[in-house]
């Protein structure tokens, strides 16, 4: 899996948030990975753009801080809602030789037979999934292939999904991941004519 790479800076955290901003930098924390507390951080606007375009949440990230670079994951990424530009982000720095817990992104492949040919429509309850994994197994996606679901009456399943060597599974095994439902249209009530006013 290709591993990323973030220049940081410290910055004080009693510092305006809105200050970093100004300067075209992002502010963020990173924390974990023995870290007796968070610690702040200005970040480069264009480099971070770059970072979550390719990123998920199981992609190593090398952060260098001051000079110093330690691993890291994407932790939670904070958007204005009005323009959608990245206002905050959080690193979850890592120990390579221990394992971590990480959402895995689920693809999905092919196409549903039951959707072709019984007219269904394809349901997607869930697309990650939660494992524990020492962090170089992780990996960015992993494919669930929709061809299994043939009928109304089959379904996949957490527990059906092929995990990578080394990723096992943390999450619900007994979760739906995808079925394919036949949707009934709402035939629309017929409104009786109102009696002519006396």
């Amino acid at each position: 899996m290709e591993r990323l790479s973030l220049h940081a800076v410290t910055r004080d955290a009693a510092r305006a948030a809105d200050e970093t901003r100004a300067e075209g930098r992002v502010p963020a924390i990173i924390y974990g990975g023995g870290r007796k507390s968070s610690d702040a951080l200005s970040l480069d606007n264009s480099e971070v753009l770059k970072v979550v375009r390719k990123a998920s949440e199981s992609t190593i990230i090398d952060v260098d801080v001051n000079g110093e670079t330690v691993p890291a994951l994407l932790g939670e990424i904070q958007r204005d809602p009005l323009t959608d530009l990245i206002i905050h982000m959080d690193l979850r720095q890592i120990d390579l030789s221990k394992p971590v817990r990480a959402n895995i992104e689920l693809q999905f492949s092919g196409e549903a037979p039951a959707v072709k040919t019984l007219g269904g429509t394809l349901v997607i309850n869930k697309d990650w999934v939660e494992v524990r994994a020492l962090p170089t197994a992780l990996v960015d996606h992993i494919t669930v292939d929709l061809g299994v679901l043939d009928s109304f009456e089959h379904s996949i399943h957490v527990r059906d999904i092929k995990l990578p060597d080394g990723v096992e599974l943390e999450d619900d095994p007994q979760a739906s991941v995808a079925v394919v439902r036949l949707i009934k249209e709402e035939v629309p009530e017929e409104v009786a004519p109102a009696a002519d006013a006396a």
